[in-house]
This record gives structure tokens, sequence and C-alpha cells, in this order.
């Protein structure tokens, strides 16, 4: 399938870009998730991911193997997560820390080359956009022993932005957008993630405030919030969409800038009302697009219609995507789960 680069994206070809990629998909390649994504999706999309291969493939994670790079850093112990503290090493306390930026900003301008490329030649609609998604600088704390998180965040903040910066400069505005992955924060409103602040809502929502403040004009920046997807399973089973709702609320209080999108887990087994009745008090004037992520391999459309009609009882304006990456997936899936987003955002 090719599309042909000339023709500008209309109003009406637009209505259709109702799927979101969250991040990572189980290929080997950057260029196998553009040529697939594109042969799969078409002009459903808006964003297109490189699918977060290799060290990405766990999210974070390789962020707190890099801190052990660091004399200052040591290990702290097993984590009750399935991975390690770190802490730091004795004496560094006293010192001023700078952090490496984690090299987010050397995957994308990689990923950006070959899109770029690929959309050239037809492969993506023209008008798409390539889509970074970072953990936040939270996610990245989290990693430490809280009695440390105090002395290390700024610097972790810090080299965050210093990739972010990168990223911006490298990459046109009008061709980039950063997504934002909050799922420590998420963890933190629902108790189950230590914080190094009294005030969780507001401290999870000034932080956040602060990365979205730090994406250039031009370049769209959105949220993808996330209940976890370790082992296939959340760190804890929302009640309903409150916590998303409120955090989001928070966020929009305390930046100037509306969200261009939104992208909100939606579990398998929750196809009644009553898990969506929170959106009904979602700042939706200051969002763009709003994502839910309702679509499941596990019971294909049907289950897809029925989460759908679900949703419509509290938003009639929404997209599709699936509730998490899904890096974690077979390989094999990977396709059959991109036409099945298609499927369902056909019945938006």
């Amino acid at each position: 399938m090719e599309y042909r680069q000339e023709e500008a994206v209309t109003e009406e070809s637009a209505v259709n870009r109702n799927v979101h990629l969250v991040g990572s998909l189980n290929l080997p390649s950057p260029e196998a998730v553009f040529t697939t994504v594109g042969e799969s999706l078409g002009n459903r999309i808006l964003r297109v991911p490189d699918g977060e291969f290799g060290e990405r493939s766990n999210w974070s994670q390789f962020g707190a193997s890099q801190l052990l790079d660091y004399d200052a850093f040591e290990h702290g112990g097993p984590s009750p997560f399935g991975g390690f503290w770190v802490q730091l090493s004795e004496g560094a306390a006293q010192s001023p820390l700078k952090v490496s930026p984690p090299g987010y900003a050397k995957h994308a301008k990689a990923s950006y080359a070959t899109f770029r490329a690929l959309r050239d030649e037809g492969k993506l609609p023209a008008g798409t956009r390539f889509l970074v998604a970072l953990p936040t600088p939270f996610a990245w704390v989290g990693y430490l022993v809280v009695e440390d998180r105090a002395a290390v965040e700024p610097a972790l903040e810090e080299a965050m932005l210093e990739d972010l910066r990168d990223i911006c400069e490298a990459i046109p505005a009008a061709d980039l957008a950063i997504q934002w992955d909050v799922s420590n924060e998420v963890g933190a409103l629902e108790e189950i993630e230590p914080t190094h602040f009294d005030n969780i809502l507001d401290g999870c929502a000034e932080r956040l405030a602060r990365m979205i403040d730090a994406v250039p004009a031009g370049v769209e920046v959105g949220l993808h919030l996330c209940y976890g997807s370790y082992e296939d399973q959340h760190f804890v089973e929302p009640k309903d969409a409150t916590v998303m709702v409120d955090l989001t609320n928070a966020i929009l209080d305390r930046t100037s800038r509306t969200l261009d999108f939104v992208h909100m887990p939606v579990p398998i087994e929750r196809d009644d009302a009553e898990y969506f009745a929170p959106l009904k008090g979602l700042k939706r004037d200051r969002i763009s697009e709003l994502y839910l992520g309702l679509v499941h391999i596990e019971d294909g459309i049907e289950g897809s219609q029925r989460r759908l009609a679900a949703a419509r009882t509290a938003t009639e304006t929404f997209g599709i995507a699936t509730e998490c990456g899904v890096a974690r997936l077979d390989e094999a899936t990977m396709r059959p789960l991109l036409e099945l987003q298609a499927q369902s955002a056909d019945l938006t």
C-alpha cells in the first residue's frame, strides 16, 4: 500500500485517523514497524512510534542499569517489583550529581531517518508524525531507594530533559509528537509506588506539568496513563477511571498547554458504564484527542464492541488503542492486533 505524499491531509480524511499506538510493538526493527503499521492501519493513524525495540523493550528498566555505571550509585538490594533498587554510594550524597542523558535521543534520531524515508516513499500517509514515547523522570527515580530520591531527582530530571531537547532540535516540530508515559505516578496515586513527597496528586501533577511545558511549541505532546503490563498484569486493578481523570485534570490546572492527546487503558473485563463514568468530569476542552485502550486481542471485535458501547455512556468522542504497549505479545500477533484496531476504530 502506498500513499500519495503530494496530497494534504484534508479535514475529511483526518476524521478516520482515530487509532493511537501506545509505544512498543514486538516487531524486529523500526522499518518493520512503519511498514506493517502503514499496511494495516493506513489513514487511521496520526502518529507512529518505532516499536521501542532492543534495550527499550523493557521500557525504563535499562535506565536503572545505567545508573550503576556511575561511582555515585550502587545496588540497593532486590525490589518487590521483580527488579532491584539503586542507592547512593557512601559519601555520594554530599557531591553534586551529574547524570548523562539515558539515550532516547540517539534511538529517536536513528528511527526518524527511517520513518522519514518510508513516508517519503509512500509507505505511511502524509501528515503522519513520528511518536517518541518517554518515561517520566519520576519513573527513573522510582528505581532508587526512597530515602535517596529527593537528592537524585534533580539530576535525573535534567538528564531526561537533555534527551528531550536533543530530540526536539534534531526532528522538525511538524513531524514530532512526544508522549510522556505515566505509570509510576498512577502507581503512587493508587498507593503502590512509594513517594518522597507528601501530597501525591500535587507532586505528580507539578512534575508532569514541567515535562509538558518543556516540549517546544509546534511539537505535539500527550500522555499515556498506565496501570502496568508486567507479566500481563496490572500493578493494581483500577476501580474506574477516577485516578486517571483526577491526575489529568490536575496537570491541566498547572500548564497552559492543551494536550494533543491523552490515552487511558481499559481492562478487558470492564465493559460496564461505571468504569467510564468519571470521564464525564475530564477537562475535554483542554484535550484535543482522547484515546481509550479498549482493544484486546483475547476477545476480538466482540469485546471491543462491548467496551465501545460502555464508553459511549460517558463520552461520545474518542479514538481507540490497546491498553498498553504490546512488546510482550508474540510477534505473530502483531499484524492481527493492528487489524483488530482498524476494525474497532471503524466502529467509532
